[in-house]
């Protein structure tokens, strides 16, 4: 094979993603340099080079190099973020089975959302898991919503018992010590309460609410440290990951105004929400 072939055949097997391909040929003819640059040649050399000629040629193929890395992590990071939304989205619907059953539960469908992020920010890029949250099995994660939905009814009357914001989140952190935050520790952050634990385990709750875990005590852990998301926001706070090793959490009161509402309204929102941030995913793609 001559240099076009072997660049045609590489780019055929995708043995060169994410570089940049150089031809060097002692043949300066139009019909040779077409034919490099359709076999996917990223640029073309002639024999005898120069040094100043060779200099500028690899420094634009390194320049290329970066754009195309940089953009493709961007990519990477929009298709995270509208899995995010959309995982986030489809498991908000554990939200509408109480609340629409008649169990007052405010702002139900933000704190799962919150839940579904902070485990998905606690899993590392490029784990095993990742392909699986942008590709979930549909249909399993269905039947497994429909599974927990009754452990749901079952946990979120006891965490709705504790009264205030205070008293919710020290539930909260006691249940993600028993779901396998180790060494969980609350603390008093400008304004907000920071719930601190050495050991992350929430990416193994959401496998476990994902239908990717069948531990049944993994899955009893995982409702109810979603539970107590829940209660947490019905109490009017909001929990936010913070960056840093483990699991980092600021609890503080949401500074939008609290608004009587009845479970019909709470499931409107809910759909309206879905379907704009759903869209406007969609359009950054």
């Amino acid at each position: 094979m001559d240099g076009v072939e072997v660049c045609q055949r590489i780019r055929e097997n995708h043995l060169t993603r994410g570089m940049a391909v150089i031809i060097l040929t002692a043949r300066a003819d139009e019909a040779t340099k077409l034919s490099a640059l359709q076999a996917g040649a990223n640029d073309f050399l002639t024999k005898p080079w120069d040094i100043p000629q060779l200099e500028v040629t690899l420094r634009r193929a390194m320049e290329f190099f970066t754009v195309r890395r940089e953009r493709d992590a961007l990519l990477g990071a929009k298709m995270q973020a509208m899995g995010n939304v959309l995982l986030s989205s489809r498991l908000a619907a554990f939200a509408l089975v109480p609340v629409c059953a008649g169990l007052q539960c405010d702002r139900a469908a933000e704190a799962i959302a919150s839940f579904v992020k902070t485990g998905v920010a606690g899993r590392r890029t490029g784990s095993d898991g990742d392909s699986a949250l942008r590709s979930p099995d549909w249909a399993r994660l269905h039947a497994r919503q429909v599974a927990l939905v009754s452990r749901l009814e079952a946990q979120l009357p006891p965490a709705l018992v504790p009264a205030g914001l205070a008293a919710r989140t020290a539930a909260l952190a006691s249940a993600l010590a028993a779901a396998g935050v180790t060494g969980i520790s609350s603390a008093a952050n400008g304004s907000a309460t920071r719930l601190s634990g050495a050991v992350d385990s929430t990416p193994v709750l959401l496998d476990a609410l994902f239908g990717r875990n069948e531990d049944a005590t993994v899955s009893e852990a995982s409702v109810k440290v979603l539970a107590a998301f829940m209660a947490v926001y019905d109490a009017g706070g909001v929990a936010r990951r913070v960056r840093g090793e483990g699991l980092i959490l600021d609890v503080t009161e949401s500074s939008l105004p609290a608004k009587a509402s009845d479970p019909g309204t709470q499931t409107a929102k809910w759909l309206i929400d879905d379907d704009l941030l759903v869209s406007a995913d969609l359009g950054l793609i």
